[in-house]
């Protein structure tokens, strides 16, 4: 009786596990489909999942070219994410030029991380001339938008007093906030 019940219980689990991937194949076909025929959000998230490897093999050449079909639409989480790959080599070669078009296209739509992202570029120096006060502009816009690792950024500026005025109390606070 117990030999049955564990058979039943391995044929129940296989069974399960079986209707699910046909189930997420199903749901990426689906997406796979939206996504060809030009809605911007399955192309986002089909480029996000090839990214990521979620749901699908992961495979950085199919996100990179999803992630450009969806940035050239404009939406702007997903040009932050193609400047990004440009940035980093990720499913495309290093263009830094590109990644800073990207990145500014995304900031001009208000895209929070973009600012963070271009800011530490331009604290870095890292294809555009070195700018502290740019640096600044752009860190204190992402963290006062929440983005938290805008904070620690904005507090080591103030420490330094690079781009910022120095103040060991601005500092200290934005420390705290960022712990």
């Amino acid at each position: 009786m117990e030999a049955d019940m564990k058979f039943y219980r391995v044929i129940f689990v296989l069974f399960t596990a079986f209707n699910v991937f046909i189930l997420l194949a199903e749901d990426i076909s689906d997406l796979k489909q939206k996504a060809e025929n030009g809605d911007v959000s399955a192309q986002f998230e089909i480029g996000n999942k090839y990214y990521c490897g979620t749901d699908i093999e992961q495979n950085h050449e199919r996100a990179f070219y999803w992630m450009t079909k969806a940035a050239k639409q404009g939406k702007p989480a997903a040009e932050y994410k193609l400047a990004y790959m440009y940035q980093m080599g990720v499913g495309t070669k290093i263009n830094i030029d590109l990644a800073l078009e990207w990145y500014e296209k995304s900031v001009e739509h208000e895209y929070q991380k973009a600012k963070y992202a271009l800011g530490y570029l331009y604290y870095n120096g890292n294809g555009v001339t070195q700018d502290f006060e740019k640096a600044a502009e752009l860190f204190l816009e992402a963290a006062e938008a929440g983005i938290g690792e805008a904070y620690y950024s904005i507090a080591y500026m103030y420490m330094l007093g690079e781009g910022l005025e120095k103040s060991e109390e601005k500092a200290l606070s934005w420390f705290e906030k960022s712990a």
